[in-house]
Formats: structure tokens, sequence, C-alpha cells
């Protein structure tokens, strides 16, 4: 069916059985219905539409005069686009509705409605409802999605979505997901999942994942994960991990972990980890698969013995730990028997097997025998006889009035008396001491092996039983200058003396020198006079450099002297040729 154009004088217009466009402003003193009746002049709209029965013939109107409002209403049945361009090309033929600059433009699916500039405008998806003041559900928005406020789900909002709130779910948004405040699910909101606060789950959230709050999940939250609290799970929350208070599991929160309360793992917990803090401060993981707890109160009575670290990580220990005292109303065997009530510690540890434990305590004292397989002792240890079949660690004191068996290791730190054995101490595997202080006899059976640099003696007197001593064991490369001897500290301003055999020239030498201990090499640095006390004997020549004085006998094959020869009340014996002075 043609549709007329008015041209020319329009001051009478009578158009009956066709459509009628109109591509001006429509001005009119009276409007009359189909059957010629006069509806008024100058009426309302809704008379010109709902009069005479006009409404099974539609009018487009480039603008009517009605206020300021201008109104295009399409020839599709069923269906209204009202704004330039509403509806202007395939809208659907059922119950679709665009308002708006642009709205529903292109391929407006059925039953869809599209309220603002633009919503709707390229293939609104069926019965989707898009209503904001700007480019809400714009472009590909899904069956039955819904996007309400300026931007939202503007780009690619898919099915059974729901985005609320200035451009939330504005690019990307998954299917069946939820996006309600400014900028949440923004960016990439992956299927099923659900962001509730400002910028919640910003961009990249994870499918099925959930934010709750101001910022929470902001960036990167992983599949599933759940961030509850402003700020929670706010950068890169890993996949299956909850979050929840305020900046708990702010940043790189690992893969099925937890944390609860503020800033409760606020940088870098590890995975499968779980923090939990009413502190209000911040509180890390330093291992993975670890609980921590904090505030935690102490109480002087406990039933199950849990450990716990001061990066407040709870642990349970394969032998039980007690840093203070043992103080029970009642002991329990390791069967869970009651062994007594208030009872001295000795009827514990000879009752009911509970010796066959590991024990770590404080403080121990008993006179009967303290026998295990591992014993972790803390504090104090008195005992009659302390018996460990395995590995040890004691810090503290140990006094034992008995023996001391350890099969393998002894590791004792402290101050003072750190370790007592009155009577024998039978040691199977190896004694260390890395540093402390033997203020009493040290004796030792076999052999004694210092392996350090330096060995520093500051006994008063050394005896050595040992009629040979060697020095440098461990020069054996052929090619090495090693100088060999003693150095003789002297006090303070003096030089030091030293005799030793010099590597460099193969000569003994006796003289003062500047070098200590310490040094890897000897020169002597000045004349020493040595006094010899009985005969002295060469079995080679003797050579003076100086003057030679003589208080007794001389007797020698040949005699070379540069210098002075001053003889005592002694003999001169000449068994060679000759005698030489200078």
């Amino acid at each position: 069916m043609s549709k007329p154009t008015i041209t020319g004088d329009t001051s009478n217009v009578n158009v009956n059985n066709a459509d009628l466009r109109v591509s001006q402003d429509v001005f009119a003193n009276a409007f009359f219905n189909i059957s010629g009746n006069e509806i008024g002049a100058t009426p309302t709209l809704d008379d010109v539409i709902t009069s005479g029965g006009t409404t099974t013939q539609s009018v487009t109107v480039g603008s009517l005069s009605m206020g300021s409002n201008k109104v295009s209403i399409t020839s599709t049945a069923d269906s209204i686009a009202i704004g330039k361009s509403a509806g202007s090309s395939s809208q659907s033929a059922s119950s679709a509705i665009a308002i708006g600059d642009s709205a529903g433009k292109n391929n407006q699916g059925a039953f869809t409605i599209g309220i603002g500039d633009s919503a709707g405008m390229i293939s609104q998806g069926q019965g989707a409802l898009a209503i904001g003041g700007r480019q809400t559900g714009m472009t590909s928005q899904g069956q039955f999605a819904v996007a309400i406020g300026y931007g939202t789900g503007r780009d690619t909002q898919n099915n059974y979505a729901l985005a609320f709130g200035y451009d939330s779910g504005k690019n990307g948004q998954g299917a069946n997901a939820v996006a309600m405040g400014k900028s949440t699910g923004k960016q990439g909101q992956a299927t099923g999942a659900v962001a509730i606060g400002a910028s919640a789950a910003n961009i990249n959230q994870g499918q099925y994942a959930v934010a709750l709050g101001g910022s929470a999940g902001l960036n990167t939250q992983g599949q599933r994960a759940i961030a509850i609290g402003s700020g929670s799970g706010m950068m890169s929350q890993n996949s299956y991990a909850i979050s929840i208070g305020t900046d708990a599991g702010r940043q790189g929160q690992g893969e099925s972990s937890i944390a609860i309360g503020r800033e409760a793992g606020y940088q870098g917990q590890h995975d499968n980890t779980v923090i939990i803090s009413a502190t209000g401060s911040e509180v890390n993981s330093s291992n993975t698969s670890a609980t921590y707890i904090t505030p935690i109160r102490a109480v002087s009575y406990m039933s199950n013995i849990l450990g716990y670290t001061s990066e407040y990580e709870v642990t349970v220990p394969t032998n039980a730990g007690i840093a203070g005292d043992i103080t029970a109303n009642a002991y329990f065997d390791h069967s869970g028997n009651l062994v007594g009530v208030a009872q001295d510690i000795d009827s514990v540890l000879t009752e009911g097997n509970s010796t066959a434990l590991s024990l770590t305590v404080g403080a121990l004292t008993s006179s009967a025998n303290v026998d295990g397989v591992n014993s972790y002792l803390s504090g104090t240890v008195t005992a009659g006889t302390l018996v460990v079949s395995s590995g040890s660690t004691t810090v503290g004191t140990l006094s034992a009035s008995g023996a001391g068996t350890f099969g393998s290791s002894l590791a004792v730190n402290g101050s003072g008396n750190a370790l007592t054995v009155a009577n024998n101490a039978v040691i199977s595997g190896q004694m260390r001491a890395v540093s402390g202080l033997i203020d009493t006899t040290l004796q030792v059976t076999g052999d004694l092996i210092v392996s350090g640099n330096v060995t520093s003696i500051e006994s008063t007197n050394l005896i050595v039983d040992d009629p040979i001593v060697e020095f440098g064991r461990t020069n054996t490369n052929s090619g090495a200058v090693i100088d060999v001897g003693m150095v003789f500290r002297q006090p303070s301003g003096n030089s030091n003396v030293a005799t030793f055999f010099s590597g460099a020239d193969s000569k003994y030498y006796i003289g003062y020198t500047s070098n200590s201990g310490s040094d890897s090499g000897l020169i002597v640095t000045g004349s020493l006079p040595v006094h010899i006390n009985g005969s002295l004997t060469t079995t080679g020549g003797a050579s003076v450099g100086a003057d030679l004085s003589v208080t007794s006998n001389v007797s020698t094959s040949n005699a070379t002297c540069s210098g002075i020869f001053s003889m005592g009340s002694g003999n001169i014996r000449i068994e060679g040729n000759s005698i030489v002075f200078g």
C-alpha cells in the first residue's frame, strides 16, 4: 500500500484506509477520525489516537506539537517506538517497546523494552529489558537480560544477565551474571558471577565468583572465589578462595585459601591456608597448608594441645609441647586413662605407659626416670635418669642425678649451667659444641679433633703428656713455601719473638718479629740475644756475623770470626788447621 505524501496547501487533509506519513511538524485546528467525526479543536494526542477507531491505523509523524516532546509511532503491529530512529529497522512485531533516540534501532526482539538514548539499539534479544540514560544494553543484549542504568550492559550482555547501576555489566557480561552498583562487573564478568557494590568485580570476574562490597574482587577474581567486604579479594584473588571482612585477602590471595577478619591475609596469602584475625591489623601467612588464628587468650588449663607460633600459626605438634610449667588437676595416659588427680609428675611418667610418648615441658622435676623415644625439653629438667633413644633437642637447663643416655645427638643452648650431669653422660653419637663454656674439668678418653681455623687455649698453664708435638700436619704439598714455628707474644709496645723454620730459604731463625700466630708467614725484624747455659755443638760450620763472647772453653775444627773475639777464663782448643780472626 502506498503512503501518500502531503505537499502544498495542507489546510484540509483527509486520508482514508491508508497510512499517512508526514515528514514535517503537524499543526491543525481540528482533528477528525476515520469516520469523519470531528474529534475536537486542538485535542491532545491521546484524543487523536483513541477516538473513532483511529487505533486501527498507524500514524508516523516527524514531530507532533505537544509541548517539548517529539514522538514517532511505528507502523509495526503491537510494537511501539518513540524517538528519533527508535525501532527504525526490523523491530519485532511482537510487543517490542523502544523509547528514546535510537532505542531499539536495529533488530529489536519480541517482548523487549529499550528506554533511553540508544537503549537496546542493536540486536536486543527476546524479552530483554534496557532502561537507562544512555547506551543501556546498547549492543547484542541477550535474551531476557536486564540492564538498568547509564551504560549498563552496554556491549554483549549475555542471556539472563542482570546489570543494575552506572556502567555495571558494561562489557561482556556473562550469562546469568548479576552486577549491581556503579561499575560492578564492568568488564569481563563471567557466567554466573555475582558482583554487588561500587566497583565490585570491576575487571575479569571468574565464573560463579561472588564479590559483595565496594571494590570487592576488583581486579581478576578467580572462578568460584568469594569476596565479602570492602576491598576484600581486591587484587588477583585466586580460584576457590574466600575472603570475608574489610581488606581481607586484599592482594594475591592463594587458591582455596580462607581469610576472615579485617586485613586477614592482606598480602600474598599462601595456597590452602586459613587466617582468622580479630586484631584489625595486617596478618599474613608464611607457609602453605597452614592455619593462623589471632588473638588467642592464654589460660592456665587445657585439654587438647595445639602449637602456636609467633606468626600466629596454629600447629598440631608430633610431640606435645608446653612452653611453661606443667600444672594440672588430673593427668591421663596416651590411652585416655586417668592416671591420678593432683599427682606429682613422677606418677604421671611411670603410670599408664605415658613414658612411651614424647614429652615437651617448660620445667620438669622428677625423682623417677624419664624415658622416651623423643624428648624435647624447653626449660629446666631435673630427673634421676634421662634416656632418649632417638634425636633430642634440649634448650634450657638439664640436670640428671643419674645417667643421661642419648642414642643420637644432644644440642644444649643456654646460659649458666646449661648442662649438668652428676654422674656419667654416655653419648653413643656425636657431641658438638657450637659455642659455649666448660668451667670445670673436661676429660676426653678418645681422640679430640678440632676442625675450626683457630684453637684458643686460655688456661694459666698448659701441660702436654705427649713427648712429641707435630706442627703443620697438613703441609703435604711438596711445592708449597710454608713457614713452621712458634710465636711468643710480648706485651703491647714490644716486638714478639719467633723461632721457626723458613720455607723460603730453608733456614731456622730465632729473632724478633712483628707477626702473630694468626699470620701465614713469619719474618725476623730484629736481632735477639741468645744465651745458652751449657755446651753448644754444631756438626757443620759456625759463622758469627757480630761479636763473639765466650765464657767457657771453645773447641772447634775451624772457626771464622769477623768481629771481636773475647775469651774469658776458658781454654781454646783447635783440632783443625787454622783459626781466623777478622
